[in-house]
């Protein structure tokens, strides 16, 4: 095995600073997930980089799902990543969005389906579909840079120590659970992807005493409305619960703490941007937090002057990069929604 594909700057390649001994997924040390990508890198592109091709990949919330997608970052590709139960219209329509002509299936020995494409600047980063809450749904650009940047945030926000536990139960074909996929990468954590229909596993996961679990509003609720039994029915929870992806209302952070002991953090962000803000339990119902570490934030309307409630507005905000120099994005909001 050769170290050189690891010389390229990727997700995969800075989750190494912590050590490759460190767990990347239960019983998947960093060193074994580093041999099994550079055989598969091997294997189906003949060690020669993809200069930033798009190449699809459904993801589902298992190992051999995200070891596919750290592949492409790793052979200098940009991953499309789509649902596993997405339509075949709806993989093929993405697929022409993005410019992708290969499609990456994950397993144990990875099949890639489809003929060579174009190149492009934004090699080891990512396209993302958006949801299309503020607007047409397009694809997001992510860059790799953007990426390790939204990680860092976490990282610097929960202060875990190298080999913590997070529970990734939030779809991680979606923007909020990838970038807990770069936090963990980043901060040299452990992932435990759960499907989100796994609601027993998913509580005996809260009681077992990982670090933190991920998970949307739609999975909270169930959980908080699930009958306990095995297990999880007599213990509260252990670790510490992030809700993103939609809001939490006082109602469902008073179910899901009268069932498990535990508050509900928070967390915001979008497709283009990644995660920006972000509170700890106890916040008033709707409320998002606060701008997560390296994240300046002000609330303009077109004029550039402050925005009164219920008026439309813009994020304006600014991300620390490389050299303390800083970036600007803009996400247009509804103000008091």
């Amino acid at each position: 095995m050769t170290d050189a594909l690891f010389e390229v700057e990727s997700l995969v390649a800075s989750s190494h600073r912590h050590g490759r001994e460190l767990l990347l997924f239960p019983e998947w040390p960093r060193r074994r997930a580093q041999i099994w990508i550079d055989q598969q890198h091997r294997r189906l592109f003949h060690r020669e980089l993809l200069d930033g091709e798009a190449i699809a990949v459904p993801l589902a919330n298992d190992n051999a799902s995200l070891l596919a997608l750290l592949l492409i970052g790793a052979g200098g590709g940009v991953a499309v990543p789509f649902h596993p139960e997405a339509t075949d219209h709806e993989r093929a329509a993405l697929m022409r969005r993005a410019g992708a002509t290969r499609v990456l299936m994950p397993g144990d020995v990875p099949q890639l389906v489809g003929s060579p494409g174009g190149h492009s600047d934004l090699a080891g980063g990512m396209l993302l579909a958006t949801s299309g809450s503020t607007g047409a749904p397009k694809l997001a650009r992510r860059s790799l840079q953007s990426l390790l940047a939204e990680g860092q945030r976490y990282v610097d926000m929960l202060a875990l120590s190298p080999g913590a536990r997070v529970v990734i139960a939030a779809p991680v074909a979606h923007a909020y659970a990838l970038g807990w996929v770069a936090a963990c990468l980043t901060g040299g954590w452990c992932i435990e992807p759960v499907e989100a229909t796994a609601l027993g596993r998913i509580a005996e996961e809260l009681v077992k005493g990982a670090d933190w679990a991920v998970m949307t509003p739609a999975i909270a609720r169930l959980l908080a409305e699930r009958p306990r039994s095995g297990p999880s029915a007599a213990f509260p929870a252990r670790c510490r619960v992030m809700v993103g992806a939609g809001p939490v209302t006082s109602e469902l952070e008073t179910k899901f703490q009268e069932k498990f002991a535990i508050g509900l953090a928070r967390n915001y962000g979008s497709a283009e941007t990644g995660a920006f803000l972000s509170g700890f339990e106890g916040l008033p119902s709707g409320c998002p937090g606060m701008p997560m570490p390296g994240v300046r934030i002000q609330m303009l309307m077109n004029t550039e002057t402050s925005s009164p409630t219920g008026r439309q507005a813009t994020w304006k905000w600014r991300r620390r990069k490389a050299g303390m120099r800083w970036g600007t994005s803009c996400r247009p909001i509804r103000m008091g929604v």
